[in-house]
């Protein structure tokens, strides 16, 4: 090594305290510096390890650094007698830490020639019975579809393995955030993997609509932060419907109805059951008419419950939410029925829900 290698070591040693991040404190940073000391040239040419340095090192090593730090600790042929039940080999040394900085810092097009090495470490990280690398699966993945073709996806297989990977995540009620982030990237993933209105397309979209009142369904006894997860996903999904959209309108506006009516007091999760409404109601335009009663039922009891409360900025946001949806069912519904329904409103509180229908 070169004279004055003070300064370079100190560096190597910061960028490795960016990487072991949220790790176990036990893992060995000379363990580290066993599969980086190849960049050392690189480095010392840099004062300071900057986001665009680290990106640059990344890009010019990424292969070396997965082969070497995180597929070999992945592989199956790792002897059975040197495993542990809880922590085989990947779960130790900072290996997911070095995968994660690894993925986080590569971006479109620098994907696709490491496609084959990624995709099995992730799905492995997905399939695992602790939440936490479940999670950081299922974000590693996000990530990867945010920065990869289309093309890539399917000619791979990998966003079809992805799908089926996913979606029974869907079921993981005492895991919000594991359902949330699963939610979304099913959301992205669909339109990638198959070509918009096509069979397969509308196939994966059912089977998501479907897991996500299955979801609602059984969240009734469960936390209110996994009925938020599926409420967020409702209108992404109710955009992907097109053809669909007719049969799913009830199914989606009365869960959605029946929330944002009996959640009184929980204003966040009533704003995202509003959110909900309005979106399936936009979509299913030409079918509304049919369904302005269970809507106009929760739209005016959250109205009067609403009032009785202190203003505040959540009173704000769910008062626009429910005046837009009147909004929307006056230009949506036939005219007669629509207006019959606002004047019984206002004969029962001018003043009341005369501030509701000051739009239409």
């Amino acid at each position: 090594m070169r004279k004055n290698n003070g300064g370079m070591w100190m560096i190597l040693y910061s960028l490795i305290a960016i990487v072991m991040r949220s790790t176990l404190v036990a893992c060995s940073a000379m363990h580290l510096l066993t599969h980086f000391v190849g960049t050392l040239d690189f480095i010392a040419q840099h004062s300071q390890p900057s986001t665009k340095s680290r990106k640059v090192l990344i890009k010019r090593n990424a292969e070396r650094i997965l082969r070497e730090s995180v597929c070999a600790y992945f592989s199956r042929k790792t002897p059975a007698a040197t495993v542990a039940v809880d922590r085989p080999p990947w779960k130790r040394h900072g290996v997911v830490a070095i995968f994660r900085f690894t993925l986080h810092n590569t971006r479109h097009p620098d994907f696709a020639p490491i496609q084959h090495l990624v995709f099995p470490a992730v799905l492995t990280l997905i399939d695992d019975y602790q939440p936490e690398y479940k999670l950081a699966g299922v974000r590693l993945a996000r990530h990867i579809a945010e920065n990869s073709r289309e093309m890539d996806l399917r000619a791979s297989g990998f966003g079809q393995v992805l799908f089926e990977a996913l979606l029974p995540l869907l079921t993981y009620n005492e895991q919000p955030d594991l359902v949330s982030e699963a939610l979304e990237g099913l959301v992205q993933l669909i339109p990638m993997i198959e070509v918009r209105n096509s069979e397969p397309y509308h196939a994966k979209v059912e089977r998501l609509a479907e897991s996500i009142l299955r979801g609602l369904a059984f969240a009734v006894v469960g936390s209110v932060a996994i009925i938020r997860a599926f409420l967020r996903a409702i209108p992404g999904v109710a955009s992907m419907m097109g053809i669909l959209t007719i049969k799913w309108l009830q199914p989606f506006l009365g869960a959605s109805c029946d929330i944002l009516r009996l959640h009184q007091g929980d204003l966040p999760t009533q704003i995202l059951a509003a959110r909900s409404v309005e979106a399936v109601v936009q979509e299913g335009w030409p079918r509304i008419n049919a369904y302005r009663g269970i809507i106009l039922r929760s739209v005016a009891e959250t109205w009067k419950t609403i009032h009785a409360e202190e203003p505040s900025s959540e009173i704000s946001d769910l008062t626009a939410i429910l005046k837009k949806i009147c909004v929307l069912l006056k230009e949506a519904c036939v005219s007669a029925d629509i207006d019959r329904d606002y004047d019984l409103l206002r004969l029962m509180d001018a003043q009341l829900y005369g501030l509701l229908l000051e739009d239409v």
